[in-house]
């Protein structure tokens, strides 16, 4: 039994030689990593970082460059009460095993850039862009490859902003969520994150919020020329809304991109929709107010392609839902009429998204939506839209003054108001 004790104080005693061993190092100035400071002159304070170690860059804007395999650290950070950055050029290898972050805290600007041939490895729980209040991060994948073993959050902070490119050939893989502008895909951080995937350029995502929230209002993700995401399993519905809300853009144009499910490799890959001079211009239409069994005469505005070399455009009408809709003389022309029929209960409200595409066009077709509320009736239709006439001869509400309201008056003839004594004011 002595023994065991033994064995847990000396392991007890170890764990804390090693939190105790542990230093957060700064980098004096610019230069080279390998570098040491002897007082005067630039490089690490004291030592080099190790395994237990800190690795901070932020003196006056310095820059450090990493050439080799560096000793693997606890953590990095860039930018903390002052500026600094790292390069990783061709040949630098950096692994940490912590939570890191490019861009820390106060108003100053952390930076990363990995370059062709170059390899960070982020082991932590996370890596965060822009993490705090005011601050500003800046990652640079020109060609190299930033591995981040857990989750990817970007401008977490209010106020913060982060900036991640990736280009060339540079690859960024993530193996937790992501979030630009929010510390956890859920909840909004305050800060604005801009994610650009851009020629030759991939982002290798292992998840993103199915609710729509890991790209928060302000941020953008935005893909250009051949760039691309990825995604394990089918996520060709879950991008298309957030391209829907104008989360993701492709080459300038919000929501102008196209989500692929290969189902023998299980992967979703998203790629930009290039601009496209052929495509037509499409407005399916004003939103509208009617009741059940009332019929609506659709009237889109729609632009042929500048550059089209087709003439003859195709049609393609749909509802959501579609219960009770019927389109005349059927869903395939420009302009059909549409009635919608629905049970007497509370009002409904049916989309209608009108696909329009030139015959010979190998792209997919081009949408827009509008909105049809229905109600029970003319009368309930005509309230809605905020047109009722104040008529107070319409006792029963039905929007007709008629026999029915004298009915109504009749239940309360004769009635007496008037007070037949005093009373207290």
């Amino acid at each position: 039994m002595m023994k065991s004790v033994s064995v847990v104080f000396i392991v007890a005693i170890l764990l804390m030689a090693s939190v105790s061993n542990a230093a957060t190092i700064r980098y004096k100035g610019s230069g080279p990593w390998e570098a040491v400071s002897d007082g005067t002159t630039n490089g690490w304070q004291g030592a080099m970082p190790g395994s237990a170690d800190t690795a901070r860059f932020n003196w006056g804007n310095n820059t450090v460059t990493l050439d080799y395999a560096a000793p693997t650290i606890d953590k990095f950070q860039m930018g903390v009460d002052e500026s600094g950055g790292l390069v990783v050029n061709s040949g630098g290898v950096l692994t940490s095993l912590g939570n890191s972050k490019v861009g820390n805290n106060n108003v100053c600007t952390g930076t990363l850039t990995i370059n062709a041939g170059g390899q960070v490895n982020a082991n932590g729980g996370w890596l965060m862009v822009a993490g705090n209040s005011s601050v500003t991060g800046i990652v640079n994948i020109d060609g190299g490859v930033l591995n981040c073993a857990g989750h990817l959050w970007a401008a977490t902070g209010a106020g913060s902003t982060a900036t991640i490119d990736i280009s060339n050939g540079g690859v960024i893989n993530v193996g937790g969520m992501i979030g630009l502008g929010t510390i956890d895909a859920v909840n909004p951080g305050g800060g604005i994150a801009t994610l650009n995937v851009n020629e030759d350029g991939l982002l290798a995502l292992a998840n993103i919020h199915a609710a729509g929230t890991s790209i928060q209002p302000g941020s953008m993700l935005n893909l250009y020329g051949t760039g691309q995401v990825t995604l394990p399993g089918n996520f060709v519905g879950v991008i298309g809304n957030y391209a829907a809300a104008g989360l993701i853009s492709g080459n300038g144009a919000l929501g102008n991109v196209i989500a692929a499910y290969d189902d023998i490799n299980d992967v979703t890959t998203v790629t930009a929709l290039g601009f496209d001079p052929n495509a037509p211009s499409v407005d399916a239409g004003d939103d509208m107010i009617t009741w059940s069994g009332k019929a609506v005469t659709l009237d889109p505005n729609i632009t042929e392609g500048a550059g089209s070399p087709w003439t003859n455009l195709t049609y393609a009408w749909s509802a959501d839902p579609n219960d009770g809709v019927e389109f005349d003389p059927n869903a395939y022309v420009e302009g059909p009429t549409v009635t919608i029929t629905k049970a007497t209960d509370d009002p409904s409200t049916v989309t209608l998204t009108l696909a329009v595409n030139n015959e010979g066009r190998a792209l997919p077709p081009v949408q827009d939506s509008m909105t049809i509320d229905v109600y029970d009736d003319a009368c309930l239709a005509t309230k809605a839209a905020g047109q009722a006439v104040i008529d107070p001869t319409d006792l029963d509400e039905n929007c007709i003054t008629a026999f029915g309201d004298f009915a109504v008056m009749a239940t309360t003839w004769l009635d007496d108001y008037t007070l037949t004594g005093p009373v207290a004011k």
